[in-house]
């Protein structure tokens, strides 16, 4: 399940897989049956409202709030 801060790739078929920007949920947007269908990420052109089968989840071994600099 999509979480807000979950880091995504956007795909984008007209481009090559290397070249999809990376995006984080900023907010979850459900529809009328309860269930995401939607998603607003933030990359780093803008903040965006994508629907979720065009995103794919990024899996971090370290949530973002343990890395240490």
């Amino acid at each position: 399940p999509l979480k807000e801060g979950d880091l995504v790739l956007l795909i984008q078929p007209d481009t090559k897989i290397n070249t999809w920007p990376l995006a984080r949920i900023q907010s979850i947007i459900y529809g009328r049956d309860g269930k995401c269908r939607t998603v607003e990420i933030k990359t780093s052109t803008g903040v965006f409202k994508h629907p979720v089968n065009v995103l794919i989840p990024l899996e971090l071994d370290t949530p973002p709030q343990s890395i240490q600099t």
